[in-house]
């Protein structure tokens, strides 16, 4: 008889089983994830730029040590858009035989819309008013194959400083301030990308 009353009251007690927890848990879990979306979109969606950005300099950066490789010194303006596929070098800026020091659009990869008028290495970026550009310099004589390549960040709120990502051949990526970007030095004055 008392066991039949503890069955009883097992039975009767209400309450929520794991399963139920756990499918609560997820359904919470995934509208978090949509809620931050739908909350900043353009934040998200430049996120996703900026990873753009620093996938198409890394991938230009390797492509001319690649063009370095078989041509035992750094392509210069005029082999650039020979040597590397999917970058149009701007011909106003990308003439100069025996030089690297060029603005170029990659296939595919947005830069923000305007640019603060200056430059990197003496490279301009922008005037402005006008799109900006990624670059390539050479940081030394083209035979002694250093260079650096750069482009302009989104910024994720409109309090952040104007940035720019610069791949510097011998240390990496770098995330510098514009007023930085053409150090000599960029591991003290820049924040080293993953």
């Amino acid at each position: 008889m008392m066991i039949n009353k503890f069955l009883n009251k097992q039975l009767n007690t209400k309450g929520f089983t794991l399963i139920e927890l756990l499918i609560v848990i997820v359904i919470v879990g995934i509208l978090a994830g949509v809620l931050i979306a739908v909350i900043d979109p353009v934040k998200q969606q430049n996120r996703s730029r900026n990873a753009g950005i620093k996938s198409s300099i890394t991938k230009v950066a390797f492509a001319i040590n690649a063009a370095k490789s078989g041509l035992g010194t750094l392509p210069d303006e005029t082999a650039l858009a020979i040597e590397l596929n999917n970058i149009s070098p701007l011909s106003s800026e990308c003439e100069t035989p025996a030089t690297l020091d060029c603005a170029y659009t990659v296939a595919g990869t947005k830069l923000p819309s305007t640019c603060t008028s200056g430059s990197v290495a003496g490279l301009s970026y922008g005037d402005g008013s006008n799109d900006c550009y990624f670059g390539i310099i050479a940081t030394g004589a083209l035979d002694d194959g250093l260079f650096r390549v750069f482009g302009k960040k989104f910024k994720l709120n409109s309090a952040d400083p104007s940035e720019v990502y610069v791949f510097d051949s011998s240390s990496g990526l770098y995330l510098c301030d514009y007023a930085v970007a053409d150090a000599t030095d960029l591991s003290s004055v820049c924040v080293l990308e993953n």
